[in-house]
């Protein structure tokens, strides 16, 4: 592996592990004698301070308008959005545990994806909760990704950044970056960021408030995630200044590309026809918009060129990855503790 490094000499975008030629390294305790007071550990603090626990979000009311007030057509889509999003967090998970965490020898890195992975976990405990309020068909719902080809793909997409480097015991510095850009700027940053849009519309049209405050939890923990992501990215970038060649550049260019057209193909399953004044071309160019900022924030030109269909978002989902974590109010749910 190249620039292999040890925690005596390091500086914030030492990401790597030296070479896991052996057991006891590969298990070795991350020393946070070691911790510098990096965006990583910063971070790792702003997700402690914003624990949630589902069950305080009351969803009787969700319950009684879901089926009194919504349309077929919105019940479809909310199936749908669940069938993904309880899929699609453990995904994110299995990442952290099983693949990435082992080739990160940053300790502040690695404190940071431990905390990320009790989150993913805690949003799928939510879309359970949601499920279960609503009163869903459990194993209707899970099984989505095997019975509806559309959320499937997408799942074996994401998948196939984990099995890349699940097994490895050493990985390059390109193979580092894609497995970031695979879940971060793509199923954190576009995936999780294109659902929301029609998870908030219905609290916008205040419809199932309670489900669209759990989203709100979830897009504040989500984003936390897409810049711990992204600045690791940029930090990689800013080490090695070579890292981001021509060919790299331009199948990262097609993965984003296949990840859109795999986002199109849903939206047209999960939302055949329009809903909440919103159709699966708004859809579309929405998803278009966030993969061309997600390239962006890596200094690559824009693939689509559209606007944002979406500006009302701004201050729920654009905002606040430009804002200071650290620096802006919170919202009324951070914990003080």
């Amino acid at each position: 592996m190249s620039n292999s490094i040890n925690n005596q000499s390091r500086n914030e975008g030492d990401l790597m592990s030296p070479v896991l030629d052996d057991e006891k390294k590969a298990l070795g305790p991350f020393e946070l004698k070691d911790a510098k007071p990096s965006f990583a550990y910063r971070l790792y603090q702003q997700g402690c301070s914003n624990s949630w626990f589902p069950k305080e979000i009351s969803l009787a009311q969700d319950k009684q308008e879901y089926e009194t007030k919504l349309s077929d057509m919105e019940k479809h889509y909310i199936k749908y959005m669940l069938g993904f999003f309880c899929t699609a967090e453990s995904l994110v998970a299995n990442n952290i545990t099983h693949a990435l965490y082992k080739h990160i020898n940053n300790p502040e890195y690695k404190l940071y994806l431990l905390r990320q992975a009790y989150e993913e976990a805690n949003h799928t405990v939510t879309f359970l909760y949601i499920i279960d309020s609503l009163g869903l068909d459990r194993q209707e719902i899970f099984d989505m990704f095997k019975t509806i080809p559309e959320i499937g793909a997408k799942a074996s997409f994401e998948e196939q950044f984990t099995t890349d480097i699940m097994s490895k015991q050493e990985i390059s510095e390109r193979e580092l970056f894609k497995n970031l850009f695979g879940f971060y700027a793509i199923m954190e940053g576009l995936y999780f960021f294109s659902g929301f849009l029609i998870g908030l519309s219905f609290g916008r049209r205040q419809l199932l408030k309670g489900i669209a405050s759990l989203f709100q939890y979830i897009l504040r923990d989500e984003t936390v995630h897409l810049g711990f992501g992204m600045q690791a990215m940029r930090q990689m970038i800013k080490d090695n200044p070579n890292l981001i060649t021509d060919d790299l550049q331009a199948e990262l260019v097609a993965i984003m590309k296949q990840a859109v057209e795999l986002e199109s193909n849903y939206a047209e399953v999960a939302m055949p026809e329009g809903i909440l004044g919103l159709n699966k071309n708004y859809y579309l160019q929405y998803c278009q918009y966030i993969a061309d900022r997600r390239m962006g924030a890596l200094k690559m030109d824009p693939i689509y060129r559209v606007a944002n269909p979406a500006p009302w978002l701004a201050t729920q989902t654009d905002l606040p990855e430009l804002v200071s974590f650290f620096e802006a109010t919170p919202t009324s749910y951070e914990s003080r503790v």
